[in-house]
């Protein structure tokens, strides 16, 4: 899934390792024994103190070390997600790592709303942008997400334009946007020519155009930053058998049928085709 393989790129995790306010909001919640039962959802309320803001952001980095580490059960990163919301119903990040969750668990309506609060509480945030725009196109709505992605982009803050650039190319990959797809994968490139997940973009829009030499100097450059999978190789056989070099062509088929035996593209080649 799309959103799955990128958004987690964009969660950056800073612990403060600070404690909690006195007689913080959250007080209310706990039961006779000091135990945080049940939190209720939370879309918007009133002005958040600032110890209050700082217990928010404790929380959220919490629920995404939950979320993103896999410590413990789903449910864990999804209180402390709903505790931050509890205490700042204005933070923008707390809003978003509420929808990422919603999202895995197909929550679809709830995350959705909580991408759109998100936005509206902090407009400018590069992780939301991002995280919204990864979700819109694991939806099929490219088009749109090429809004927030351009939007996180153009953020004089981003020091990491090569990996929207990137989404992008692959979200209008997937959505059958070739042309559309080369110009951002090569916009990654222009800022770091041996980014991975670019070279591999480039090598699909070249073989599905079957625009084999081009497709044969890309996997060249990925070859000299990183090494071969069962989909590389199947894509290097195409290209060699089009192009004429059998020697290749068996090294790379017998590569195939001893590193990837069981993969798709082994049975595909053993199936003769």
């Amino acid at each position: 899934m799309f959103y799955k393989s990128f958004v987690l790129s964009f969660l950056f995790l800073f612990l403060f390792g600070c404690g909690l306010s006195i007689d913080s909001p959250i007080d209310s919640l706990k039961n006779s024994n000091g135990v945080i039962g049940k939190v209720p959802d939370v879309m918007d309320g009133g002005t958040a103190r600032p110890e209050d803001r700082n217990d928010s952001t404790t929380y959220v980095q919490l629920a995404e070390v939950y979320f993103s580490n896999g410590n413990g059960p789903i449910s864990i990163a999804l209180k402390n997600a709903k505790i931050s919301i509890y205490l700042d119903a204005s933070n923008g990040e707390g809003h978003l790592i509420l929808a990422i969750i919603y999202t895995y668990l197909k929550e679809h309506k709830k995350a959705l709303l909580h991408y759109k609060v998100a936005i509206q509480h902090d407009p400018n945030n590069i992780k939301i942008n991002v995280g919204y725009a990864n979700y819109l196109c694991d939806i099929k709505k490219s088009q749109e997400a090429l809004i927030y992605y351009d939007k996180a982009i153009s953020n004089p803050l981003n020091q990491s334009r090569q990996y929207i650039y990137s989404n992008a190319g692959h979200c209008l990959l997937v959505d059958g946007d070739n042309e559309k797809a080369s110009v951002y994968l090569r916009k990654a490139l222009a800022i770091d020519e041996k980014f991975i997940p670019a070279l591999l973009g480039m090598l699909k829009i070249r073989m599905k155009q079957k625009n084999y030499y081009s497709g044969r100097a890309f996997l060249s450059r990925y070859l000299a930053v990183s090494k071969h999978t069962s989909e590389t190789l199947i894509s290097g056989i195409t290209i060699e058998k089009s192009l004429g070099d059998t020697a290749k062509v068996k090294k790379y088929t017998e590569i195939l049928q001893t590193k990837f035996a069981d993969s798709p593209e082994a049975k595909t080649i053993s199936n003769g085709g």
